[in-house]
């Protein structure tokens, strides 16, 4: 079975992650309009990938439920009548969900990096190493790194599942993952960060911060979901707050089961 390491995050800068992919990038880049449909299977992931031009590929694949960079282990089947197998596949398995996509893809070496504008979820940034038979693992990650990108992700809430262990579950992941995406480019250094300091405990400087899930608790139980910084160096707590994003979507969703509880 082919191999390929990956690792996804939400695009904090889509425009300039375009323009610095562009720049070291083997050629110019490539647009492509695909919809995945994701059917139910007792293991590993089953999509059916329908492109613009009318073709598709069926593709099985096994990867970790895991944060960060990952391996998936994938078997590829090219199409020519994807809708009659899409309707065959549905009727057979169920459909999982459906998610529409339009990537531009950049070729870096082995490195593919995919800029998606993804309907209903919104824009995020992808890294893939396609490896060759003879390759570890480590080397695909070597090879990722390779392409001068750097990203990470929290423990928890983003990601964990891939982009569909259920498009309700997905979207609440990836719009409660943090927002961190860090693009180096030679000797250019491009951050978020507007300001640096100092750790109070290992006293080096923080010029990023690591963000993590928290739960926020009264007495014993937990109430509100909070996001930490931590100092990428020591993990000592910079700070806590509450998770903006997740409180406004618990909110909204406290708000829709008491209007259905009145219908």
């Amino acid at each position: 079975m082919a191999r390929n390491i990956e690792i996804k995050t939400r695009s904090t800068s889509f425009e300039e992650q375009a323009r610095i992919a562009a720049r070291i990038a083997d050629g110019p880049p490539v647009l492509i309009e695909q919809t995945d449909t994701f059917f139910h299977v007792p293991r590993g992931r089953l999509k059916l990938r329908e492109f613009g031009n009318g073709t598709g590929e069926l593709i099985q694949y096994i990867r970790a439920d895991s944060s960060g960079p990952k391996q998936s282990t994938y078997v590829r089947s090219p199409t020519h009548e994807p809708q009659s197998l899409k309707e065959a596949l549905s009727a057979a398995l169920g459909v999982r969900a459906i998610v529409q996509k339009r990537r531009t893809l950049f070729m870096v070496g082995q490195t593919r990096i995919h800029l998606d504008e993804v309907k209903g979820l919104g824009r995020f940034i992808e890294l893939e190493v396609v490896l060759r038979p003879e390759q570890t693992e480590e080397e695909g990650d070597s090879r990722r790194g390779a392409a001068n990108v750097k990203a990470w992700h929290p423990p928890s809430r983003f990601g964990r599942g891939g982009i569909c262990r259920s498009a309700g579950e997905w979207k609440a992941q990836q719009q409660r993952g943090a927002d961190a995406l860090t693009l180096t480019l030679g000797r250019q250094r491009r951050s978020r960060m507007v300001a640096t300091g100092k750790c109070p405990k290992c006293e080096s400087v923080v010029s990023s911060v690591r963000i993590e899930d928290v739960d926020g608790k009264v007495g014993f139980q937990s109430k509100w979901h909070c996001i930490s910084y931590c100092c990428p160096s020591c993990n000592t707590v910079l700070g806590v707050q509450m998770d903006p994003v997740a409180l406004k979507t618990d909110t909204i969703n406290g708000v829709v089961e008491k209007l259905r509880g009145q219908v």
